[in-house]
């Protein structure tokens, strides 16, 4: 019952519920601090399940500066994001992900959930790359 016990719980369990781990917005947030010096805008989609809760959990911000955020978040090209620096948490409406990328002005890295990869036309972007961590990544340097 032991072995059986330690499979379920360090092998199996993980696997099945990663979800409700939230490994990719964990994934996500750690990849976001790797690069924030490296872009002017990082946006994190809030698709991505319990986005919004990991990236101020896994970066350690200020918890005064999370509930300044929800409280008034910020705009960027007409959307409402939770800002921390230059990172932007939020989602956009199904079809605008290409335009409001294009839109902005400098470099951007894009972190969704792996079905963003069916928006029409996203596929035809260069820098499009699938994260192992069902993540797509979409980059503009």
């Amino acid at each position: 019952q032991f072995i059986y016990f330690v499979e379920r719980v360090y092998i199996v369990a993980p696997n099945l519920y990663e979800e409700f781990w939230s490994y990719s917005a964990k994934r996500a947030a750690q990849i976001a601090n790797e690069e924030r010096g490296n872009f002017d805008y990082i946006i994190l989609s809030n698709d991505i399940p319990n986005m919004e809760y990991a990236y101020p959990t896994y970066n350690k911000l200020d918890p005064r500066l999370v509930m300044a955020q929800n409280k008034a978040k910020s705009e960027l090209n007409q959307y409402s994001f939770f800002q921390y620096e230059n990172v932007y948490i939020g989602s956009l409406p199904k079809g605008s992900l290409i335009s409001f990328l294009s839109s902005l002005p400098g470099s951007y890295l894009y972190i969704g959930p792996l079905e963003d990869k069916n928006v029409p036309g996203l596929s035809q972007l260069r820098e499009l790359t699938e994260d192992p961590d069902g993540l797509i990544v979409i980059q503009k340097k």
